[in-house]
């Protein structure tokens, strides 16, 4: 075999047993995070709302999701989001994501709840939703949807990798479109700004519920994109879309993660058919 081919073979090699063989942490919820590994360094602000806006601006995330190490310095770890001491993270939860624990609805904050007894952040607490799905019952390809602020939402691609899923790719959607002769879902670029792409659903009759919704004494009735409603077919559209479309994310799931959020249906706001 050629010389210069086998030196290749060898540098690859390694990658790729290293590219399978990432380590992942949880982290606590008290963690505070450093840019650089040093604790009279800057520290980047963990509360939970400002890291949803960093979400938007490149994918990443911190508690209760779980990180990847880049690497490891002493008694300080080194995450996507930054540098954190060694004392406050802990290894991934052996606990499986069961197949009861996908298509469920999971509610968190985006304000870390100690918080919203000061007066001053009061206005600013937001709760979150959490739904992923396989693609199908065979794969591993699984999609993700944190619900943020009525219609509009992030949607990610992932594989579910033995106790976690791992995501790679993101799109933020902020308004979804109903037509109802619609078959088959896809998205629009509504608008990018600041390097930030934000897409529209476009979505059918298939994939739609009426749901009942308040706002002061007055009750309405809308017609709403309802994700349980979708199928292998819907998710593999959407999973294939947002694989050419999407950017990069870190965000990663575990049952860590979930057992700090909480279990929630929306049966009730539905209007049965």
């Amino acid at each position: 075999m050629n010389k210069k081919l086998l030196f290749l073979i060898a540098l690859i090699i390694p990658f790729l047993v290293n590219a399978q063989q990432a380590k992942y942490v949880e982290i606590d919820k008290k963690a505070t995070v450093y840019k650089t590994a040093n604790i009279k360094g800057k520290k980047i602000n963990t509360d939970i709302e400002s890291t949803f806006i960093a979400f938007f601006i490149n994918g990443q995330v911190f508690f209760p999701f779980t990180q990847q190490v880049v690497s490891e310095k002493g008694n300080w770890v080194q995450l996507p989001v930054g540098w954190v001491q060694k004392k406050y993270t802990k290894p991934v939860s052996t606990k499986p994501i069961d197949n009861n624990m996908f298509r469920t609805h999971y509610i968190g904050t985006l304000l870390d709840p100690n918080l919203k007894q000061v007066k001053a952040h009061r206005g600013l607490a937001n709760d979150y939703d959490l739904y992923f799905a396989k693609v199908d019952d065979s794969s591993n390809d699984v999609v993700v949807f944190i619900g943020l602020f009525q219609e509009a939402k992030i949607i990610c691609t992932g594989k579910l990798n033995n106790n976690v899923i791992q995501c790679d790719k993101f799109i933020m959607v902020k308004d979804i479109e109903y037509e109802e002769d619609l078959t088959d879902l896809y998205f629009t670029l509504d608008v990018e700004k600041n390097g930030v792409k934000v897409y529209e659903l476009h979505y059918g009759k298939n994939l739609s519920t009426e749901f009942v919704e308040t706002f002061g004494p007055d009750t309405y009735v809308t017609t709403g994109f309802d994700m349980e409603k979708m199928g292998s077919r819907d998710f593999r559209v959407m999973f294939d879309s947002i694989a050419k479309i999407g950017s990069s994310t870190k965000l990663c799931i575990s049952a860590h993660t979930l057992d700090n959020l909480k279990v929630v249906d929306y049966d009730h706001l539905k209007v049965e058919d």
